[in-house]
């Protein structure tokens, strides 16, 4: 035990000499989390005061179809009645930003309405993503219009409105704030977190292992007297530590940002919430398996690879293949479960939306644990048999 403390000692000593990779393992996401979360924070805002300062153009075809209409828009501020336009050419109007909608009413609206049936109205738009808000708006206005309509033909007919709606249904979302909130943000976090873990592992690795051969210190280290098992345990736990603290200041990142960043009350309580210290420990106890994971695989391979840039190689696909899971937990609306509890990496992200939501069962939370913990035992193990063969080292 006395020689793999030595050796991990050595270890950390030789990584926290790299100053520059240990600030992007562990400066960085401490730095940038909160610099992120302020200029999401400050871009959000700064939109949701565009839109609502800003008018929505709006222009009529046909308009003299229907004159009330014309009036029932004019009622609200937001909108802005463009008259005179050129009818055979508004669809470039609306592309070059010099209208946002157009309302072409159908020739025959009025003898439609007239004779108690429906009148046609085509809405023209050029929107997406957060424009569409103009849309929806306008259509709920559109909306209130026809119930207008509609009661007022229900009156002529001597009809109670309630007969149109015998069933009066009344939503209620038991789901409590914090677990929408949980399950909605619960699945970006743990990814970014991930990706720290792994580029915890990946840079300390590469030192530890490729780094070395070239060198021609490892050759030194394995020519004393110490078992060969001992000297990868030793290095095993230097790589660990990094990774572990690259992921705990992912999180640490997040926490600065919330205190320090401006952010709304309601957003800020239900932010305190989901960062409580039992949620921190429990994160921090679904990471550390997969620290162990990470650092067992990216050294195994970086001592089999003849070279620094020959270990980056190799380790750049395991980025892809670490994140395609973690993307799949974060996406796909999936609750954990007895199956899909030991699925590796897929299983920390859904454990992890679950934790953050408030919701995490305690069996299958150490299923979870239980099995991210014996993938990490196989891969030390697989590690420590290919490290004890010269050939696998020294391939050249």
């Amino acid at each position: 035990m006395n020689i793999i403390w030595v050796i991990f000692k050595k270890e950390m000593k030789e990584i926290f000499r790299d100053r520059k990779s240990l600030f992007t393992m562990i400066g960085f996401p401490i730095l940038i989390l909160p610099i992120l979360i302020a200029g999401a924070a400050e871009i959000t805002k700064k939109i949701a005061e565009k839109e609502a300062k800003k008018n929505i153009k709006i222009a009529f075809v046909n308009d003299k179809q229907d004159n009330e209409l014309i009036i029932f828009f004019s009622q609200e501020k937001k909108y802005q009645i463009i008259d005179n336009i050129n009818k055979s050419n508004f669809k470039s109007l609306i592309e070059s930003d010099s209208l946002d909608i157009v309302l072409e009413i159908d020739k025959n609206y009025n003898n439609n309405l007239n004779s108690n049936n429906s009148g046609k109205i085509i809405l023209h738009h050029n929107t997406s993503g957060i424009d569409e808000v103009h849309v929806n708006f306008t259509n709920d206005i559109i909306n209130k219009y026809e119930e207008k309509i509609l009661a007022s033909r229900l009156k002529e007919k001597n009809i109670e409105e309630s007969l149109l709606n015998p069933i009066d249904l009344t939503k209620n979302n038991i789901t409590s704030e914090k677990e929408q909130f949980g399950k909605s943000v619960g699945g970006f976090i743990p990814y970014f977190i991930l990706i720290y873990c792994l580029l915890g592992a990946i840079m300390p690795a590469i030192e530890l292992g490729a780094s070395e051969k070239e060198k021609g210190t490892l050759e030194t280290l394995l020519a004393t007297p110490s078992n060969y098992f001992k000297i990868l345990m030793g290095k095993w736990g230097a790589i660990f530590s990094i990774s572990f603290l690259s992921a705990f200041a992912v999180i640490l990142g997040m926490l600065l940002g919330i205190n320090i960043v401006d952010i709304p009350p309601n957003i800020y309580s239900l932010l305190s919430n989901l960062f409580n210290i039992k949620t921190i420990i429990i994160l921090m106890i679904l990471i550390t398996p997969i620290a162990g994971l990470f650092s067992a695989i990216t050294l195994a391979i970086s001592v089999y690879s003849k070279s620094f840039k020959e270990a980056q190689n190799f380790m750049s696909p395991l980025m892809m293949i670490i994140l395609l899971p973690a993307i799949m937990g974060m996406s796909l609306p999936l609750e954990l479960n007895n199956t899909n509890a030991i699925i590796p990496i897929f299983n920390v992200v859904l454990a992890c939306k679950e934790v953050m939501s408030g919701t995490i069962e305690t069996i299958l939370l150490m299923e979870v644990i239980l099995s991210s913990f014996i993938l990490s035992v196989i891969a030390i193990f697989f590690s420590s048999k290919l490290f004890k063969k010269e050939s696998y080292i020294f391939r050249n």
